[in-house]
């Protein structure tokens, strides 16, 4: 790794780490100098032998509580289905385990999110969530810029029908929304949301969805229902006196200026190498920013809370449309509300098959060099 550190190793396990997404958690954690990868999880039994030995991960166990009862680690990455991943998470925090994380979407009950949030913050651990913060180059930084005032006060937002793409405003919708987060700094104070088709706002399912977000810096976010056929951008921002064009990787545009005066401009920091070319390798700055939150004793920069809100935005847009559009507002009272992940989603690909997401039984990622 580029740059590397020379502490003491931070020991780890990785749950669900012979999956489609969890193989690049564990070759992530596999090539980190500061971790030490001590067991891998998985009841995918001949596979995650062959995954064991490429990685040379000395224990191998079926389940979290398995793992538990031989050794608490530091860190224990939680890369399961939906359906598994409320208690994995809890079992880690009550058994003392310092860093945390699962993918997304975090949860499906709003409720369970809350449970899972609160049993890490009770007990000190950091809780990561999911790869939003990576996903647009530099995002933290155009949101302390944003902030800083570069593009002066904040009048309005859109997103280009990403929380409709995939018909999933949660599974998919959930990293669109903490874009938006991320970038300004505020939170969702209502909802005023429609589905397609009409008849899935009845159903507690995934589905697509559109419509208005009012933010708490007081403009309004609209959610369009298509994505434009060129130009598509997840998270546009406008200010009097700029706007900002998230899109993914390094594909953002900054303007300074309005009307005929707009001009691109691009701040230092976006020739600033991203956390993994700095690190030297894939998800290595995934995996570090965890590692690094639990030396500090804070909160993961991509955290179970951020995900958390965004459910919770996506539950908003689903029971406004349910209930004839009218505005729902945030934080909902009704902590039962639910939006269904999708079968793979929440049940994994060794059982609705990986056919689903056009790929094949998993395999080892090729190590680095």
């Amino acid at each position: 790794m580029k740059g590397a550190r020379t502490r003491e190793k931070l020991r780890v396990a990785v749950v669900g780490g012979c999956g489609d997404w969890g193989r690049r958690y564990t070759n992530a954690y596999a090539h980190h100098p500061e971790a030490e990868l001590i067991a891998l999880v998985d009841t995918a039994r001949a596979r995650r032998t062959v995954f064991a030995e490429r990685y040379g991960i000395p224990r191998q166990f079926d389940t979290v509580e398995e793992l538990l009862a031989w050794q608490v680690p530091d860190v224990v990455a939680n890369i399961l289905p939906v359906s598994a991943a409320r208690d994995a998470v809890i079992a880690c925090a009550e058994a003392g385990v310092k860093g945390i994380s699962c993918e997304k979407p975090i949860a499906a009950r709003l409720a369970d999110a809350d449970a899972m949030v609160a049993a890490c913050e009770e007990r000190g651990a950091s809780f990561a969530c999911g790869t939003a913060w990576w996903e647009v180059h530099h995002v933290a930084k155009i949101g302390a810029w944003v902030r800083d005032g570069a593009i002066g006060r904040l009048t309005g937002a859109a997103i280009d029908g990403f929380l409709a793409q995939g018909d999933q405003v949660s599974g998919l919708g959930c990293v669109i929304l903490n874009f938006l987060r991320f970038a300004t700094g505020d939170e969702v104070a209502w909802a005023e949301g429609w589905t397609v088709p009409e008849a899935a706002a009845a159903s507690d399912d995934d589905c697509a969805a559109y419509g208005a977000l009012g933010m708490t810096g007081g403009y309004v976010c609209t959610a369009a229902r298509d994505v434009p056929a060129e130009g598509a951008c997840k998270v546009a921002l406008f200010g009097e006196e700029g706007a900002v064009y998230l899109a993914g990787g390094a594909g953002t545009v900054l303007l300074k200026g309005t009307g005929a005066r707009a001009r691109p401009v691009r701040p230092d920091f976006l020739e600033e190498p991203t956390d993994d070319e700095r690190l030297g390798g894939p998800f290595l700055g995934v995996v570090d920013s965890l590692m690094e939150a639990v030396r500090d004793g804070r909160r993961a920069p991509c955290s179970g809370h951020d995900y958390r809100q965004v459910l919770e935005a996506a539950a908003a847009l689903k029971r406004s449309a349910r209930e004839g559009h009218r505005r729902v507002a945030l934080p909902l009272a009704d902590r039962s509300a639910t939006v269904m992940p999708m079968p793979y989603r929440w049940h994994g690909g060794d059982v609705t098959g990986w056919a689903v997401i056009d790929r094949g039984e998993p395999t080892p990622l090729e190590p680095e060099g």
